[in-house]
């Protein structure tokens, strides 16, 4: 295992998330962490105070991208706009924290009961805008006029986060190949409308 110079909290949580991925978050121990970084344990102290706190910082990193991800999503115009940029922030999330999306919905459970409440009303809040996103959408002709738009979230947000299981960024498909996929699947064809 290569060693990295820790600069900051970052450092060490995108070490833990390394780990955290490869042996799980039981399997994985401080002393690990802090050698993949390249420093002595007793120094990672400094920086967080447990295991749990890395763990709850790679989630929390996470939703934070999101959500400032999805901000700026609900300021664009145009509700076709709104959901090729939905779709996107997603992929290059996955694209720029892959480790981070299998972590937080593969070790949910290894999380405090309050701090999987607040990850949860935070996971709720972004499918509540994406559902507006994908009214909108409705409204303007760009999804099948029978798509129940809250169903629809469940299933595209469903859809995006498995990306993180099987997308390999030096792969076939590179990340806007993906959100094009993505959206050939989501939108509605205009010319089945007009053959309907």
């Amino acid at each position: 295992m290569g060693r990295r110079k820790v600069g900051s909290r970052e450092a060490l949580r995108d070490a833990a998330a390394e780990l955290f991925t490869r042996k799980g978050y039981r399997s994985t121990t401080m002393d690990e962490v802090a050698d993949l970084v390249g420093i002595a344990k007793p120094t990672v102290y400094q920086y967080v105070r447990s295991k749990g706190a890395l763990l709850e910082s790679i989630s929390e990193s996470l939703l934070e991208r999101l959500r400032a991800d999805l901000d700026r999503v609900t300021a664009i115009g145009d509700p076709g706009d709104q959901l090729r940029e939905t779709v996107r922030c997603f992929v290059n999330a996955i694209h720029d924290l892959r480790p981070y999306f299998e972590i937080f919905f593969g070790e949910e459970r290894e999380l405090p009961p309050r701090t999987r409440k607040r990850f949860r009303k935070w996971a709720r809040e972004i499918t509540e805008e994406i559902t507006a996103i994908l009214e909108r959408a409705l409204k303007a002709g760009l999804l099948d006029p029978g798509v129940d738009p809250r169903i629809a979230a469940f299933l595209l947000i469903g859809m995006l986060n498995s990306i993180a299981r099987w997308y390999e960024p030096k792969g076939r498909f590179s990340a806007e190949e993906i959100v094009e996929q993505v959206l050939r699947i989501v939108r509605r064809d205009p010319a089945s409308s007009r053959r309907g």
